[in-house]
């Protein structure tokens, strides 16, 4: 059972990744336009992680 919940995070964390990136540099991008301060810590954790 623990191996299951061990590869279904797993896969989960690499079907999330690319939307995560993308979201980020989408994020960039809307903060270089906008006046929106972006909640650096959690870019850092992310990137971290």
């Amino acid at each position: 059972m623990a191996e299951r919940i061990v590869v279904i995070l797993i896969l989960c964390v690499a079907i999330a990744t690319p939307f995560g990136m993308a979201w980020l540099a989408a994020n960039d991008l809307l903060v270089g336009v906008t006046d929106f301060p972006p909640p650096r810590a959690l870019f850092g954790i992310l990137r971290l992680a």
